[in-house]
């Protein structure tokens, strides 16, 4: 895609964002209504990341800083939770595929799970986005860095970051179920 047109994706796609995400309140009838809107949205994105990864990444970031505006005006919080899900998962496919830094990556994903950490959590899918990723040992103690960080950030949330971030410093299994010293790993 050439850069001209990237931008003019990216600005429709911004203008999509803001207006899904300009609602009063969704109604239980109106959720899977609702809910294909932010997916289309989400669609969007995917497909622009497809040739322009970093343009869309900075349209993901954008959707997670903007989308708790909207957590206590949808009905059906499992739904919205679900979407939350996949709108990380794809931030975090996309920052791989743009080369964006795993210490940045996670970390805007850990905030946007610690701001609503004991609230219904929309974004509690992401700390097992983060476990399941395929990293070497420099690159899960960066996790863990990130979620030291966030811990300190975010106090109500930093039991389990903490805790993930001990999780991180662990040895990685390797794909036999061993810890890369031998150990079986239950």
């Amino acid at each position: 895609m050439k850069p001209r047109d990237t931008m003019k994706s990216a600005a429709r796609i911004r203008s999509s964002i803001h207006e899904v995400l300009q609602v009063d309140f969704v109604e239980w009838n109106q959720v899977d209504s609702y809910m294909d809107d932010l997916n289309q949205v989400l669609d969007e994105i995917h497909s622009l990341g497809e040739s322009a990864p970093a343009a869309a990444l900075d349209l993901i970031w954008r959707f997670i800083k903007m989308i708790p505006a909207i957590f206590n005006n949808v009905h059906d919080e499992c739904e919205l939770a679900m979407f939350c899900s996949d709108l990380a998962q794809e931030a975090w496919t996309l920052a791989k595929k743009a080369g964006n830094p795993i210490e940045d990556s996670a970390s805007r994903l850990l905030d946007a799970y610690a701001a609503d950490a004991h609230d219904t959590c929309r974004f509690d899918d992401v700390l097992d986005i983060l476990a399941k990723a395929r990293l070497n040992r420099e690159q899960r103690r960066m996790l863990a860095v990130a979620a030291l960080r966030a811990a300190q950030a975010h106090p109500k949330a930093a039991l389990e970051l903490r805790a993930f971030a001990d999780k991180c410093s662990q040895p990685a299994p390797d794909r036999a179920g061993r810890s890369r010293r031998g150990r079986k790993v239950a």
